[in-house]
């Protein structure tokens, strides 16, 4: 049998994830309390990888990514609204490799220490060309084969507000918030990457150490076409990107 253990608020495992199959795991997330989760793929190379947060009305909201080709991932993601976290590892892809995962899924009342936060608001635009509120918004645009990175510098204790919609053309990959700390320490995942996106819904995201924070819109792997979409990154000093 595989190796796991359980205990009130966290799930420890291992597990071989078939050919064209998934592996999901559900845990309770209440509202305010902090989803930590830590995998590793030792055998296999890769797998995608996704947290959806499921309410007891049956409505349902993406937490993190999908993430695409992931071998490792630390993250903290703040849970906004009382339901069941859904924990998903896909290999749907492969056809002929199985993959081995180790995984620990916590559930915190407060946040770790020293790790970078994600909460994700459940906030409707209200068109698909519009950012929520008056958050001041930019354009950009995409061609096939290229990636863009957007640089914003950051200082310790600051917060991003982040929000994109795709408004002409097929979904990006959102390859990820990434920061660099001005000591030239290594750089912190702070969000993604998530794959095929076409709306990121507004996150915020608490910036460990001063340095810069990169938002990298990735549409290398398509061969043909362009993007067009619209996105805000405010600080929490209301300084737009």
């Amino acid at each position: 049998d595989d190796a796991g253990h359980w205990r009130r608020g966290m799930i420890s495992a291992e597990r071989w994830i078939q050919p064209g199959a998934t592996l999901d795991v559900d845990i309770a997330a209440p509202n305010g309390h902090y989803l930590c989760v830590d995998f590793n793929v030792h055998n296999g190379r890769d797998c995608d990888f996704d947290i959806m947060l499921v309410q007891d009305s049956g409505d349902a909201f993406r937490l993190y990514g999908p993430t695409r080709r992931a071998q490792r991932v630390s993250t903290v993601v703040r849970v906004p609204e009382d339901g069941t976290a859904h924990v998903r590892w896909d290999n749907f892809n492969s056809w002929f490799r199985h993959k081995f995962v180790s995984y620990t899924i916590v559930v915190r009342e407060t946040a770790p220490a020293q790790e970078p936060v994600a909460s994700v608001k459940q906030t409707m635009q209200p068109a698909a060309n519009a950012m929520p509120g008056n958050t001041a918004t930019k354009e950009l645009e995409l061609h096939a084969g290229t990636s863009t990175d957007i640089p914003v510098p950051v200082t310790a204790g600051s917060t991003l507000a982040i929000a994109f919609n795709v408004v002409r053309g097929g979904p990006v990959d959102f390859f990820t918030v990434m920061l660099e700390p001005a000591d030239s320490g290594d750089a912190v995942m702070l969000y993604g990457p998530a794959r095929l996106v076409g709306r990121l819904q507004p996150i915020s995201v608490q910036v460990p150490s001063t340095g810069m924070v990169h938002l990298v819109f990735d549409l290398s792997s398509s061969w043909f076409g362009r993007r067009k979409l619209m996105y805000s990154c405010v600080c929490d000093a209301d300084e737009s990107i």
